[in-house]
């Protein structure tokens, strides 16, 4: 049987893994033959050149690079990520197919909604453990032709959460979710957290922002917002980047006992350093998310960036800014009126709902 579980970070396989077969040997240091590995598949495996149109990068890799996975000793590649999708269904269907070929199983993600929502059983010495994959909706829902990502959203989660307690002691969910290259959670992904620990989740382990993430311990459980990159070759990153931590989990006779393992890649291997445990307030590897903190971070990184973000939402440049600044007042009176519009849809969850149909309908693609 299982004894423990190590759950890691972004993966994107790439040549440089494939030409050294050597770099995740560090891997074997904490890992023995009654371990399972969970990573987060970053991207399609997938020839497919036919990429969806989007914001943001589409990513692939080869299929080949599924050796990267196998030399990593992954057992179990969750798909429920922004990137799952950037090659349409086809892109799914390659990375299931390839994954399995290999003996590794997916979940996350799928044709079906029975596929997307598939979850690993796991039993232990002392109790049945479930485990789910979820992500935030980009470019990764339902389609015409396939069900997609398992998105994230309060009333799915309490039906999958309460259907899950029936059958087993203990669940972990897993979650793409977040802003990246941001440490903290957003307060409305803090709430969430909390509330998924509210339906009977035992663990969250999360990731998305490419960077080592927070965690906080909310009525004994432990949520840890982002695990970092587990191996993600991207030029021009700074060193942060190259950083993570492992997440081990092991199965004591009425817990988890947790142990975080700091990770970082260099040209030559995966470095693994001395683990450390979670306690309350603070780990030398991560920060901790106390609700003053989350709220003060968020608080000034809206403050900090607003403008541009709202400028982005408008396509209104500086030459715009200038112009309606200075020669059109009415029609920046027709932007303002614009926004009012806009956070009004947002705000409120009928016109939200009326809006994203609208938005689907109009691009035929969700």
């Amino acid at each position: 049987m299982t004894n423990k579980i190590i759950f890691s970070g972004d993966f994107v396989p790439d040549e440089r893994i494939i030409k050294n077969p050597i770099f995740f040997s560090s891997l074997n240091e904490i890992c023995d033959s009654r371990t399972i590995h969970i990573t987060n598949l970053e991207c399609p495996l997938t020839n497919q050149e036919n990429r969806k149109w989007k914001t943001g990068p589409n990513l692939r890799a080869k299929p080949e690079m599924v050796l990267g996975l196998i030399r990593a000793g992954v057992d179990y590649a969750c798909l429920a990520n922004n990137h799952i999708k950037d090659y349409g269904t086809d892109g799914i269907l390659d990375t299931i197919k390839y994954c399995n070929d290999s003996k590794i199983e997916t979940l996350g993600a799928g044709i079906t909604q029975e596929e997307a929502k598939k979850y690993i059983f796991i039993q232990s010495d002392s109790y049945n453990i479930a485990i789910v994959n979820y992500c935030e909706q980009e470019y990764n829902g339902k389609s015409k032709d396939s069900y997609g990502a398992n998105l994230i959203d309060e009333i799915s989660l309490f039906y999958d959460i309460i259907s899950l307690k029936k059958k087993v002691n203990k669940i972990i969910l897993v979650v793409h979710w977040g802003r990246e290259m941001y440490s903290f959670p957003t307060p409305e992904q803090q709430r969430l957290a909390r509330y998924i620990i509210d339906l009977g989740v035992d663990l969250i382990v999360g990731h998305h922002s490419h960077i080592c993430g927070a965690y906080e311990l909310y009525k004994n459980k432990t949520i840890i917002y982002s695990l970092g990159n587990f191996y993600f070759n991207e030029a021009g990153q700074d060193e942060a980047w190259y950083k993570g931590v492992l997440c081990q989990v092991e199965f004591l006779q009425n817990d988890f006992q947790i142990k975080i393992y700091p990770i970082k890649n260099t040209e030559e291997k995966l470095m693994i350093g001395e683990h450390t445990r979670l306690n309350d307030k603070e780990n030398i590897h991560l920060v901790y998310a106390s609700e003053d903190t989350v709220e003060a971070k968020w608080k000034n990184i809206v403050e900090s960036n607003y403008k541009r973000q709202i400028e982005n939402v408008l396509n209104f440049g500086r030459a715009k800014k200038f112009f309606y600044r200075f020669i059109a007042k009415k029609l920046q009176q027709t932007q303002v009126k614009r926004l009012l519009i806009l956070r009004n849809q947002l705000r409120c969850r009928t016109h939200f709902e009326y809006l994203k149909s609208s938005l689907e309908k109009y691009f035929q693609e969700e």
